[in-house]
């Protein structure tokens, strides 16, 4: 059995809407699909969750489900800033953190912590990989229940993918908060926020490339290379 949470990302092709250019539906299959082709998938995946709703959909399901040696377990992290938003107080980010970066990576290091500890209590290895989230600067050596199988999907479809923990979605809310409350924080805002423009940018080369329709999420192809890249024994079929 596989068993895949990731959000958006892990449910396959996503189309836009016309007029608004945004996100609207799923247009094509995913990873969970193309590996349910050849063997049975779970996938756990909801559009919109954070990282710590898929930790939670991922407990329930360890309730009604005793894993063996032959399941294999993937974790496509998401943005840590959708677990503030979640939470409805982007203004949480800041409290007790010494800068902006720092308060983004302890959210993000507390959901692989506890995650680590649910594969503890399954005596499980969970495999992660970077979706819009890319893990490639992210130590995980102190949770020795996970692994990084893919750093970055989105280096795995284009190479010059500018890779970064951080995404631009909440960014403007977190600079309004920077502006009324930590005005020391301005310039790491910037410099942050020109790295999730820069990844915004790369989106939009996988769009020119045919590897998302969206701009935001990989399209059939972009995750058919990621299947065949965890499969390759499958990579001469559909």
């Amino acid at each position: 059995m596989i068993i895949i949470s990731g959000a958006s990302w892990g449910m396959g092709e996503w189309g836009t809407d016309p007029k608004t250019k945004q996100s609207c539906s799923l247009t094509g299959p995913g990873i969970g699909d193309l590996c349910s082709l050849h063997e049975k998938v779970i996938n756990l995946s909801e559009g919109g969750a954070s990282n710590t709703q898929q930790l939670k959909y991922f407990k329930n399901l360890m309730k009604k489900f005793k894993p063996g040696p032959e399941d294999v377990f993937y974790f496509i992290t998401i943005d840590p800033m959708r677990c503030f938003a979640n939470e409805n107080s982007i203004a949480k980010l800041l409290i007790d953190q010494p800068n902006l970066e720092t308060a983004i990576r302890t959210k993000l290091n507390s959901f692989l912590n506890a995650l680590n500890v649910e594969a503890e209590k399954q005596n499980i290895d969970i495999n992660l990989i970077g979706g819009n989230c890319d893990l490639d600067t992210v130590d995980i050596s102190k949770w020795p229940r996970l692994t990084v199988k893919v750093p970055s999907w989105g280096k795995l479809l284009d190479d010059t993918y500018a890779s970064s923990i951080f995404r631009a979605q909440y960014m403007p809310d977190v600079g309004k908060l920077i502006k009324d409350t930590r005005l020391d924080l301005l310039d790491e805002w910037y410099a942050i926020s020109n790295l999730t423009i820069q990844k915004e940018n790369s989106m939009q080369r996988l769009v020119r490339n045919n590897l998302s329709d969206d701009g935001v999420h990989p399209n059939r192809y972009g995750h058919r290379i990621l299947r065949d890249f965890l499969y390759p024994e499958y990579s001469s079929k559909f």
